[in-house]
């Protein structure tokens, strides 16, 4: 069992290995006892990235109940994040599909004949990861400025 996923993009390799390191994507080669092991990492992992905060911005919610400036500011947080817990919950629920869906596409891309067609799937390969480096940069700019906007001695979000 490898630690990185093999594809024929290496933009999905990156992601899906990424998913497997956090534990949102098990290796298809555990066995029953390691599988649990897997599931309780994973269960971990989430509350993490994201479960207790979550918890904290749904807690904060109660106590400034009534105060409708500060309300918007928690709600907006906790519905973004409320659907980036969706999207776990969908990767982890419809996971043989989607490997199925990435199985499909790699042998596709893995068997390319003609260098024409290698030149069209190298060409595509790159734009991809193009792409998600750029995504990444403006993730990370995003948050850096969204981190070092706050006020002095306080953090920039009121649930934080």
């Amino acid at each position: 069992m490898g630690v990185f996923v093999k594809n024929a993009t290496l933009s999905v390799s990156i992601s899906l290995t990424v998913l497997k390191l956090t534990g949102f994507w098990a290796p298809e080669t555990l066995g029953p006892k390691q599988r649990t092991l897997y599931k309780v990492f994973t269960a971990v992992s989430f509350m993490f990235v994201l479960g207790t905060y979550l918890i904290i911005q749904v807690v904060d919610l109660f106590r400034i109940w009534g105060d409708i400036a500060l309300m918007t500011g928690t709600a907006f947080l906790l519905f973004t994040n409320m659907a980036q817990a969706a999207k776990i919950v969908n990767i982890l629920g419809r996971k043989k599909r989607i490997q199925a869906i990435v199985k499909d596409g790699n042998d596709v891309l893995s068997g390319v004949q003609s260098r024409e067609e290698r030149e069209i799937v190298k060409s595509c390969n790159l734009e991809m990861i193009v792409l998600q480096a750029l995504y990444f940069s403006v993730t990370f700019i995003t948050t850096l400025g969204w981190a070092t906007s706050a006020e002095k001695h306080q953090l920039p979000l009121r649930a934080w």
